[in-house]
């Protein structure tokens, strides 16, 4: 998925899902791997996300639908600067240090569409 569209589905979501975490993520350098495992002699393939700093299996963070770790990812994405959202009527707002504002359905889905937007802005990817 590039990053334009995913960056659409964040302000325009009602919720977010998984299947965008797992975007986020591989834009963040996590690799997603198949692995083959033969249980009572069938064969079955697993899915294992590796991280991107030490390339050992790790759980993506839920940066769509939990709000600390849109906060972390924020966070990350901007740490010598400031980083805010606020949420009212259905509607919420962030924004990253003096980046652009996104507006979403919710705070989660906002300040993950504001630290995606800097981290494909700016050369430093963000550790997790």
């Amino acid at each position: 998925m590039q990053v334009v569209e995913l960056l659409k589905m964040l302000i325009t979501l009602e919720t977010g899902y998984r299947r965008l975490d797992g975007e986020i993520a591989k834009i963040l350098g996590w690799r997603e791997v198949a692995e083959k495992l033969t249980e009572d002699g069938e064969t079955k393939t697993r899915y294992v996300w590796l991280h991107p700093e030490n390339g050992q299996p790790g759980k993506v963070p839920f940066y769509t639908t939990n709000l600390d770790a849109a906060i972390q990812f924020a966070e990350a994405a901007c740490p010598n600067e400031r980083c805010g959202f606020s949420w009212e009527d259905g509607k919420a707002s962030a924004r990253l240090g003096n980046g652009p504002y996104f507006q979403a359905k919710n705070p989660i889905l906002a300040l993950s569409a504001a630290a995606l937007h800097r981290v494909v802005t700016t050369t430093a990817r963000v550790p997790e």
